[in-house]
This record gives C-alpha cells, sequence and structure tokens, in this order.
C-alpha cells in the first residue's frame, strides 16, 4: 500500500510533475518487463481449447441459470462453488 506521506506529496505536485512521475513509472515497468520476459523464449500460455471439462462445467452453469430463470427463482450462491441455487 501507498504510504500516506508519498500519496500526499503525489497530489500536491502540479500537472506537469505529476506527468513526469508517471513517466519515470511507466519506464521502471517497462524495464522490469524486460527482466521476467526474454525475446525468443517460447512461454506456456493456458488455452480453453484443451479444458474440456471447464467448458463442460460453463455449460451446465448456463442451462442452470437458464432453467432457474424460467422458473422465476433466480439467485445464485456464491459461498459455495458458484453453483445457482
Amino acid at each position: 500500500m501507498i504510504a500516506d506521506t508519498l500519496l500526499k506529496e503525489l497530489q500536491n505536485l502540479n500537472r506537469a510533475e505529476k506527468w513526469e512521475v508517471i513517466q519515470v513509472l511507466m519506464t521502471d515497468l517497462a524495464d522490469e518487463e524486460k527482466t521476467i520476459l526474454h525475446h525468443g523464449n517460447v512461454y506456456e500460455i493456458w488455452s480453453p481449447f484443451d479444458a474440456p471439462q471447464a467448458a463442460a462445467t460453463l455449460s451446465q452453469m448456463v442451462a442452470d441459470v437458464c432453467f432457474y430463470r424460467s422458473q422465476n427463482r433466480f439467485e445464485i450462491n456464491t459461498k459455495d462453488s458458484g453453483t445457482v441455487s
């Protein structure tokens, strides 16, 4: 969390100074990204195309929502597993 004193100091800057701070922070973030991802490396990403169980679960949830809406008793129970009750 940002320290209250730093936040107050930032809020007291004029418009040009605020943009300068943003530019410095964005440059720092971009430099950090360069150390995380390296050009030429292959990085694995998750895709829903290889997740038939996730697709089945989503389809069932949509079917449940449609059914309960047609019965006029629609509410989502988010405390359990996101099922419709």
